[in-house]
C-alpha cells in the first residue's frame, strides 16, 4: 500500500503484505493496516482506505516496489495496493462492482 500524498514534502508511506491488506465482500472494500495495534500507531502516513467497488476507478500501475493497482475515489486521494498479481486484483474488483451492495 502506498498511502495517500500528505504534502508536498509527504509523498506518501509505503507498506506491504503481511502488514496491509485488500477486502472486498458484500459491496464494500478497504485496504488497510492489518494488524490493529499497528494501524493506530501508522494512521496518518497509511490511513485505512475504505470505498465502494462499484464507485472507484482502478488501473495497473508500476512503481519502484514493482507492480500494483491504483484505487482512486472521484476528487479524493488515491491509494495503490502493491501486489505480484495485479491482474487477480482487477478481476476481484470488476466481481465486487457487479455485486449489488446490502
Amino acid at each position: 500500500m502506498r498511502g495517500p500524498r500528505l504534502s508536498r514534502l509527504e509523498p506518501g508511506a509505503n507498506a506491504t503484505w503481511p502488514l496491509v491488506e485488500l477486502r472486498l465482500e458484500h459491496g464494500h472494500g478497504c485496504v488497510r493496516v492489518r494488524v490493529p495495534g499497528l494501524r493506530s500507531l501508522v494512521h496518518r502516513w497509511l490511513p485505512s482506505f475504505e470505498f465502494d467497488p462499484a464507485a472507484v476507478r482502478v488501473e495497473t500501475c508500476r512503481g519502484v516496489l514493482g507492480r500494483g493497482v491504483r484505487i482512486k475515489r472521484p476528487a479524493e486521494p488515491e491509494v495503490v495496493f502493491w501486489t505480484s498479481r495485479p491482474d487477480e486484483v482487477l478481476a476481484a474488483f470488476a466481481e465486487a462492482a457487479a455485486q449489488p451492495n446490502p
